[in-house]
């Protein structure tokens, strides 16, 4: 758990360049095809991941200034990559500039039981993660290039020689 902004700041910075990446390597072409009847496009969970930043923040009192939601999801791959980047980095700054080591013992009701800011913070990270892989695998399906996560993916893998074991 968190007990310094750095500690957060660190992870938060390291996590959210890896979605970064996979939310940057989508192709229009990508957005919208569907692979089962109940679940997410690429274009919802993308955009899910990229607007929870400044809903999910703001609910449990951080400050977010720049960063405004827009009125419709976008309809551009680059669209929603500019849009998780800019609100990524809006939560660097908010982070460095008005939060305090103090403020992550804070606790507060969150869905109905009694969490720290740096539970929250904890929680917002793996949130971002779980839907970062449902991506890759969805991307993976759409004919995208998945781009590495902790290392190289399988087609990275595969450029640099290595045979993977199936």
């Amino acid at each position: 758990m968190y007990t310094k902004v750095t500690q957060f700041l660190q992870e938060w910075k390291e996590e959210a360049s890896i979605t970064e990446k996979v939310i940057a390597a989508l192709t229009d072409e990508s957005l919208d095809k569907r692979f089962s009847e109940n679940g997410r496009t690429l274009r919802r969970l993308a955009w899910h991941i990229s607007q929870t930043i400044p809903e999910y923040l703001t609910e449990f009192g951080f400050e977010l200034e720049e960063v405004e939601m827009p009125a419709n999801v976008p309809t551009k791959a680059k669209e929603i990559a500019d849009y998780f980047r800019m609100a990524s980095k809006a939560v660097s700054r908010s982070a460095e500039q008005r939060w305090t080591d103090e403020s992550l013992s804070y606790v507060q009701d969150a869905w109905g039981e009694p969490l720290s800011k740096a539970e929250l913070l904890s929680l917002f990270i793996k949130h971002m993660i779980h839907h970062r892989g449902q991506m890759t695998v969805l991307m993976r399906q759409a004919g995208v290039k998945v781009p590495g996560c902790y290392g190289p993916s399988f087609e990275e893998g595969q450029e640099m020689g290595f045979i993977p074991e199936v």
